[in-house]
């Protein structure tokens, strides 16, 4: 597992870009002369980058997001083979890493945020704490209690535009049902959806 040190700084702008992305300070107007962070492409640009240069390996040996790459391999013996070959090119395109987050010779660990090991992906022990750490219903009113709750699992919120502020209470209703089936698509695909309101409906 490795990541680029620098993240975007690693990208030269083109010089006719730089005066783009210039700012002011009070010793004068300056500009950067590599890519900063914060502009809107600036991911996609990177991404962009590594999926091109990596473009023979990708899939193969290694898999790229962004700045995190994660050289992979079936047999303990090739992997100081493809890490020459990903380091081959990181030195062709002048792209440094970060070596206190880079580990090599590992047979798992922390990946973009979820656990890969020789099993394969698995659950983040930091991530599904909480359920781990759930007590157990001990007897009989416990579990009673659990049955029957209704608890949420995503939250939707929109701000009312134009001419959808002066819709009556029913149309607020319809159009949250729709905002609402849109962002929830999954759910609505795979579950039956009741809907619970007090407004009425005839």
């Amino acid at each position: 597992m490795m990541d680029a040190s620098q993240g975007y700084h690693q990208i030269m702008l083109a010089p006719e870009d730089r005066k783009s992305v210039s700012f002011i300070t009070f010793a004068g107007m300056f500009c950067y002369v590599a890519m900063p962070f914060g502009l809107k492409n600036a991911g996609a640009t990177y991404q962009r980058l590594v999926d091109k240069i990596f473009c023979h390996q990708i899939g193969r040996n290694i898999e790229v997001y962004v700045d995190d790459m994660l050289v992979k391999n079936k047999e303990a013996r090739d992997h100081v083979a493809d890490l020459e070959e990903t380091f081959s090119v990181l030195r062709e395109y002048k792209l440094k890493l970060n070596p206190g987050k880079c580990a090599f010779g590992v047979q798992g660990g922390r990946f973009l945020g979820f656990m890969f090991t020789q099993r394969g992906i698995e659950a983040n022990p930091s991530k599904i704490k909480a359920i781990l750490d759930m007590k157990a219903p001990s007897n009989v009113n416990e579990v009673r209690e659990e049955e029957g709750k209704h608890m949420p699992i995503y939250y939707v919120s929109k701000v009312l535009n134009g001419a959808e502020g002066r819709y009556n209470p029913i149309e607020k209703m319809a159009l949250a049902l729709v905002i609402t089936s849109r962002k929830l698509r999954p759910y609505f695909r795979t579950h039956p959806v009741g809907v619970k309101t007090n407004m009425p409906l005839k």
